[in-house]
Formats: C-alpha cells, sequence, structure tokens
C-alpha cells in the first residue's frame, strides 16, 4: 500500500492547483474535490446512522461539513472543533 497523505488547502484556481500536484505525482479522490461531493457523501453518512456535528457552510474559499460515526465520542474534542 503506498502512502497516503490529506491535505485542505484554500485555492484561487482548483484545476490550476489539482494541475500543479498532479505533475509532482499526487492524485486526487473526487469525493473530496467539490462541493456535491462533499455533501453527498454526508448524505451517505446520515443514511448509515451518521449524525451531522457541524452543518454545511460556504466559506467562500472552502465548503465545510462534518458529520461523526456511531463510534465518535465528540465531547472529548477541542471546543473549536
Amino acid at each position: 500500500m503506498s502512502p497516503q497523505i490529506f491535505i485542505n488547502l484554500a485555492v484561487k484556481d482548483l484545476d490550476k492547483t489539482k494541475a500543479f500536484f498532479s505533475s509532482l505525482g499526487f492524485s486526487f479522490n473526487q469525493q473530496f474535490t467539490n462541493e456535491p461531493a462533499v455533501d453527498a457523501m454526508v448524505a451517505k453518512a446520515i443514511a448509515a446512522e451518521g449524525t451531522v456535528f457541524k452543518e454545511a457552510k460556504d466559506h467562500g474559499f472552502m465548503h465545510e461539513h462534518g458529520v461523526e460515526d456511531l463510534h465518535m465520542d465528540m465531547s472529548t474534542a477541542p471546543a473549536k472543533f
């Protein structure tokens, strides 16, 4: 199994950024590369009995949405999580 890294960056031009990192040998998981895909993944998590802990929010430079699974204890998470 090859090593994996997950990076979230605010970018001005997603296509140019993807081209740049692709030229360095990185690949992209389309499930996490656009807003509709993120929302679809959250919907699947909810259907699988996950719960929303952070409502969808568009910050202009990024789309944020969060779910927790059945095994997470968010009471132990930092206050600004």
